[in-house]
């Protein structure tokens, strides 16, 4: 009896979630080729600090202009065509030795630019501790870096980081101020 009392409205209801669900679907990403990645960065005409796929479906790529430090998140949509997003902020690179920029997409990660050029000259690694108490080492190979917290989940903004030299001697520690 209780089965029967069910049935009608099962018809109903997987009818309506087929639709919906057919209705409702959002575009697939994928994280775009190399070849995709350098022939958005020739059209763009821009001057790369650093690349990195981050996430699952993501590039970033790290840029600074003479009015602005930013980033460009890419990603290759279901007809093959990299979308991209910009985020800028004003450059302030003649009063800060670093430029910090923390980037949350499908993850979290943490963008930066050494201005000063001692401390660029001597550099060797980053290790930024985020929210969630993750530590998250990279090595700079050029004058920008991108530092992702981890594939997959969100660890929250950056609590701190710290540059260090070949040496292991900390060369500056940048604190996240209290919001």
């Amino acid at each position: 009896m209780y089965n029967k009392q069910i049935i009608p409205y099962l018809l109903f209801l997987l009818p309506l979630t087929l639709l919906l669900t057919a209705c409702s679907s959002s575009p697939q990403y994928k994280t775009p080729t190399n070849e995709q990645v350098y022939e958005f960065i020739r059209s763009s005409k821009i001057e790369p600090l650093a690349i990195k796929d981050v996430g699952e479906f993501s590039t970033v790529v790290l840029v600074q202009t003479d009015r602005s430090y930013a980033y460009y998140t890419l990603h290759s949509n279901e007809s093959g065509e990299v979308v991209h997003n910009y985020l800028g902020i004003n450059n302030i690179s003649k009063t800060e030795p670093v430029s910090v920029l923390n980037g949350v997409i499908d993850l979290t990660f943490v963008g930066l630019i050494f201005n000063d050029n001692e401390l660029f000259e001597a550099v060797d690694r980053v290790d930024v501790l985020f929210q969630s108490g993750r530590k998250v080492t990279e090595k700079v190979q050029g004058r920008g870096v991108i530092v992702p917290s981890k594939l997959k989940g969100i660890d929250g903004e950056y609590m701190e980081i710290e540059i260090y030299d070949k040496e292991e001697k900390i060369l500056k520690k940048i604190v996240r101020e209290s919001l």
